[in-house]
């Protein structure tokens, strides 16, 4: 059988037909009006096939079908190490031919699978290698298919670079350096691979190596034989490390950062801060039984430091109050607040003076109050609780509010725990009633919160809260997502990105993870979070099939991200520039899809928000293609038409005569 072949030539597709080609395939197609062709021809002539394209040329599951048959045919004969499949993209209908090997191998803890995997489709193909895009490109003929299948196959000149094994790595060089260094990718999920950030993973060796390498099927690429020089390097230098200066960078006045000192060289330092605070309160309490009796300077101090509460950031928000009108209506607020919650503290300190133990009772003031110093310090806290001049809460009270006991940030096991078992109870209740039961599958909502937070260090658990977390927290997703150093680490936690999952069955809440960030968070941490969570939840047996956020540039680069795209999409000729499908497979549960949804509240708070700034004097203003303006100015000319419109119809009917121009105006 002859081959098939088409190329786009000024709006023109040719087809290269040969004699058997035609009597075999189009023929029989043509007699079945399965083929779009001249309807003048009732069989295809061997030769030139020409179908002018005046308009975007649709072509139809038929002929795409047709096409990668003869692709599977030619494929099968010329390489028979190769294993070919046929299915239909679930997304759009077409089908799709899938080239792998047919000799599979280890790769734990995925198992026995193919390194290669080649998804040809009608115009396009996508080539990956352990499900890491290697090459993608535009299929003209079936010359491209073969040409792209030689180069999987037993006589190409590719080679398969299988990195550092992690065995090998984790007893000669982690264990010693204990520590990843920056060029090394550590793969978790699907594979346990150890490579470097640059690893080719299918290459075309040099022609100056060995005759073992030439041989073999597995050749280290360049890359990752840099990776391994590295870390002889590195390994070498920890060997050389003297013992007083590795003392050193354990001490609490340390500058070397915790991220890359090994997991006994960070909790010797945690308990060496341990010990240093607890000394410092140990000094502490030598003075608690002394008494302070303040002077009328300083008890006037104390009353200022009660009644402040940052002028200039109150004045900043009158001022942005008096540009929409609402400044005086804020003081006002301000100001009977302030008269509310004096009070409510003054009655705490005469209702708690004689009260003991658990019989005291706090007002929100004093409790904010007490945060206010305790998140600070919790040694100056004790020592103004001793002093007997403010009745202040307990420290397990103010615990209570800080979240001390709270589980770290990151997806981990102990934050979900409970509630699934909670979530478990509730279903065989359900079972028990006679309703409907659970499926366990839900949405995932998550949003960025900004927040102003202190150090704290937990001592049950023996960690400090309040770090934002670095990119050790998140590798199994670092060999995806490039997330590298940042030099943000051990900075303190400026927003919180927090998940909830919601049952779509029955809408049991379940209150996922948090991850902290020391700015406003990006598009590569916001999908490194999704996907830790996603995959939390699965482990635990819930699915989830929709993702729901707000429209945040963050949100909108992770949304892309996640099937495919950066920037801005590429909108093709003839194609709809509005369509998009956001959905992606779940790379832990495939083939279950997960669909994005903006959440239309924050959409329509978002478009209020902005009509409400376009007011007069306002921060924003919207100007069209021809340099029309509009905005709130185009919303109260509306109001004033529809009032006129009410009012030339309620004068008509009471037979008053007004005239509409002066009611316009």
């Amino acid at each position: 059988m002859g081959t098939p072949t088409r190329r786009n030539v000024n709006s023109v597709w040719l087809f290269e037909v040969t004699e058997e080609f035609s009597k075999d395939v189009l023929n029989p197609l043509v007699a079945s009006n399965e083929l779009l062709s001249a309807p003048s021809s009732p069989m295809v002539e061997p030769g030139r096939v020409e179908t002018t394209r005046d308009a975007p040329l649709t072509v139809s599951t038929q002929e795409e079908e047709f096409f990668l048959r003869s692709v599977f045919d030619h494929v099968s004969c010329s390489f028979p190490e190769l294993a070919l499949t046929m299915a239909v993209d679930s997304g759009s209908g077409s089908p799709v031919l899938t080239i792998t090997h047919k000799n599979l191998f280890n790769h734990p803890p995925f198992g026995l699978t193919s390194r290669i995997q080649v998804a040809v489709q009608y115009t396009s193909y996508t080539a990956s290698v352990l499900m890491r895009t290697w090459k993608v490109g535009e299929v003209r003929s079936v010359e491209d298919i073969i040409e792209l299948s030689h180069d999987f196959s037993n006589k190409s000149v590719y080679k398969f670079c299988p990195g550092i094994d992690p065995h090998c790595y984790e007893q000669e060089y982690h264990k010693i350096i204990r520590f990843h260094i920056k060029s090394l990718r550590l793969c978790q999920i699907p594979f346990m691979r150890v490579d470097s950030i640059n690893c080719k993973l299918w290459f075309i060796p040099a022609s100056n190596i060995s005759a073992v390498e030439k041989s073999a099927k597995e050749v280290k690429c360049p890359a990752c034989k840099r990776l391994i020089h590295d870390l002889n390097c590195q390994k070498n230098r920890t060997v050389a490390e003297s013992p007083s200066r590795r003392i050193k960078r354990q001490l609490p006045s340390s500058r070397a950062r915790l991220q890359y000192m090994s997991p006994l060289s960070q909790k010797k330092r945690k308990l060496f801060a341990q010990y240093e605070r607890t000394n410092s309160i140990r000094k502490l309490g030598m003075y608690e039984d002394s008494e302070l009796v303040l002077s009328e300077e300083q008890n006037e101090e104390m009353c200022a430091i009660m009644e402040a509460v940052q002028p200039e950031e109150l004045e900043k928000l009158y001022e942005e109050g008096d540009q929409h009108g609402v400044g005086d209506l804020m003081k006002n607020i301000w100001f009977t607040d302030k008269q509310r919650q004096n009070s409510e503290f003054s009655c705490d300190q005469v209702r708690n003076k004689t009260s003991v133990g658990r019989g005291n009772r706090w007002s929100m003031i004093t409790i904010r109050m007490a945060l206010a110093v305790y998140t600070r310090s919790p040694a100056a806290y004790k020592a103004l609780q001793s002093f007997g001049i403010l009745k202040l809460p307990s420290k397990s009270t103010i615990q209570a509010y800080t979240g001390a006991f709270m589980h770290a940030p990151g997806a981990t096991n102990v934050c979900i725990a409970d509630q699934v078992a909670r979530y478990v109870t509730f279903k065989e209740e359900c079972r028990k009633l006679g309703k409907q039961e659970p499926k366990g599958d839900g949405v995932l909502l998550f949003d960025e919160v900004k927040v102003a937070c202190q150090l704290m260090w937990n001592s049950r658990s023996h960690q400090l809260l309040g770090l934002a977390m670095t990119p050790e927290d998140l590798y199994s997703l670092n060999d995806i997502y490039k997330i590298l150093h940042d030099p943000s680490a051990n900075k303190q936690t400026s927003y919180v990105l927090q998940f909830l999952w919601r049952d779509l069955t029955s809408g049991y809440d379940i209150v996922g993870p948090y991850f902290t960030c020391s700015s406003s968070v990006e598009g590569k941490f916001v999908i490194a979070c999704v996907f830790e969570t996603i995959k939390l939840f699965q482990f635990h047996g819930l699915k989830t099939s929709l993702l729901v956020c707000d429209g945040g540039p963050a949100n909108i680069a992770a949304i892309k991200a996640s099937h495919g795209h950066h920037g801005a999409y590429s909108v093709k000729d003839g194609e709809d520039k509005f369509k998009v499908e956001p959905w992606m497979i779940n790379p832990f549960n495939p083939p279950h899809q997960i669909f994005w949804l903006i959440c239309p509240s924050h959409q329509l708070k978002n478009m209020i928000n902005a009509l409400f700034s376009s007011k007069e004097n306002g921060t924003k203003q919207f100007n069209r293609s021809n340099d029309c303006t509009f905005g709130w100015k185009s919303i109260t000319a509306l109001y004033k038409r529809e009032l006129a419109r009410a009012s030339c119809a309620w004068s008509s009917k009471n037979g008053t005569k007004i005239e509409g121009s002066t009611l316009l105006t």
